[in-house]
């Protein structure tokens, strides 16, 4: 059986290590894994062009590429995520604040999905194996 190869572009998190360094290996896929510093300049090509076959994108990038009628895909994937800045004493308040949040003056941290992966749909058509 012939290996479907997909170009990649995820920045290199301690968590994606393993890809990047050609580690996890199947007889279906070959990854080629690209690399962008920053990974925001990924984000432009990917929408544009349709660089990569998968790619890590900022959330709002994403919402923005399909108002605007990009065939992108979401994965159900979050690679990175980081924590946003907000006034303390904002109208708008998690469910649950971090711990640390009390010593935060005058800025309080809420937990954000800082980008997720996102595919071209041309993908979607692609026949995957399946394990199990």
């Amino acid at each position: 059986m012939n290996a479907m190869t997909l170009s990649i572009c995820v920045d290199d998190y301690p968590h994606t290590k393993a890809l990047h360094r050609g580690e996890t290996a199947s007889d279906a896929l070959n990854l080629a894994m690209q690399v962008v510093k920053p990974i925001s300049k990924a984000f432009a090509p990917m929408v544009r062009e349709g660089r990569f076959d998968i790619s890590e994108m900022a959330i709002a990038t994403f919402l923005m590429a399909k108002a605007a009628g990009r065939d992108l895909v979401l994965l159900p994937l979050v690679v990175a995520e980081r924590f946003q800045a907000v006034r303390a004493g904002a109208s708008i308040a998690p469910p649950i604040w971090p711990a640390s949040a009390s010593a935060c003056a005058p800025i309080a941290k809420l937990p954000v999905c800082g980008s997720g992966v996102f595919c071209r749909k041309a993908l979607g058509s692609a026949q995957m194996p399946c394990s199990g």
